[in-house]
């Protein structure tokens, strides 16, 4: 048995063709429903969640597949080795990653639902990863649980076999994935900012050699929504 983790597919079209509506075809009708039955079949329940980038650089995947695992050695089973999750035709460029959990924060107060928006902050920082967790558990999540519209965090980190083994140049990922829960994309970006402004957080962001954040909004969820990442 393996720990508990996400499967991450962020996406984006690799041509001219298809059309927008023929990529939203397959992925609504291709991608999510062939991840929720792999889930289901590899013996673990199944929810998988869409986003849509709010970034829209062209440098930036527009869409992103959540999917969280009760045990990431489901990913071994023949539902998923056999699974194909691109089109034939490899018009739809995927970044594929698997994550281990490390922690699930509910904030002061949990908060019944879901948000429609996520911030998922990837890095990998300088500091030693027992003071990297440390700053989270003892400082950061404390301080991002009092700005407007939180909900809660979950914390993961890299699987770098996997990854190597699913998108080649797995090894370039940062190390580390956030994602930070909101109620809607009205979120108080200065007081997220004040969150690192902390001599301890900047202590620890000063040192990240890799950073990469986006902003998601929530688009559609299948299977069992009552489930959390």
């Amino acid at each position: 048995m393996r720990p508990a983790g996400l499967l991450y597919i962020a996406s984006r079209i690799k041509h001219p063709d298809p059309p927008e509506d023929t990529y939203n075809h397959w992925y609504n009708t291709k991608l999510i429903p062939s991840m929720l039955a792999a889930a289901k079949n590899s013996g673990g329940p199944a929810l998988v969640l869409r986003y849509k980038n709010n970034d829209v650089s062209p440098d930036k995947f527009p869409d992103l597949a959540l999917l969280p695992l009760d045990d990431l050695a489901a990913l071994d089973s023949d539902a998923w080795t056999s699974l194909r999750l691109r089109p034939a035709d490899e018009s739809v460029e995927c970044d594929v990653r698997q994550y281990e959990l490390m922690q699930r924060f509910e904030g002061q107060a949990a908060k019944p639902g879901r948000g429609t928006c996520i911030v998922a902050a990837a890095n990998t920082p300088g500091v030693s990863d027992a003071e990297f967790d440390e700053w989270y558990r003892k400082q950061h999540l404390d301080m991002l649980s009092m700005v407007r519209g939180y909900r809660r965090s979950t914390r993961y980190k890299l699987v770098p076999t996997a990854n190597e083994r699913i998108t080649p140049g797995g090894e370039d990922i940062p190390r580390y994935l956030a994602l930070h829960e909101f109620d809607n994309a009205d979120f108080d970006m200065e007081q997220l900012r004040m969150c690192a402004r902390t001599e301890w957080s900047k202590r620890v962001v000063g040192t990240y050699r890799q950073m990469w954040r986006d902003n998601w909004g929530l688009v559609h969820e299948a299977g069992d929504t009552s489930r959390r990442l």
